[in-house]
């Protein structure tokens, strides 16, 4: 793969908030993409839809492959809600 950078972005932010933001990231292990559980945003669905049928389900070894596991429920059903926007959630 050979990528060439066009926009280079510096972020000033200390390193207790780096921090912070790293340990609410995940991967969604189908599609490799990347998403913050404060900061969901579900233009693409997939990830919704995959937790919303595991809940469904009570499939909790999905729900943790997603990235979910200690994830408080009231969190885990607003993101099955389907918004369409960034909206940070409170834990």
């Amino acid at each position: 793969m050979n990528l060439k950078s066009t926009v280079s972005i510096l972020l000033d932010l200390d390193e207790r908030e780096a921090v912070k933001r790293l340990r609410e990231r995940r991967v969604d292990p189908e599609t490799g993409k990347f998403y913050n559980l404060k900061l969901i945003k579900m233009q693409d669905q997939i990830i919704g839809e995959q937790l919303l049928k595991a809940r469904k389900a009570n499939d909790q070894k999905t729900i943790d492959t997603l990235g979910f596991r200690d994830v408080p429920d009231s969190i885990l059903e607003t993101i099955c809600l389907n918004m369409s926007d960034a909206t940070p959630l409170d834990a």
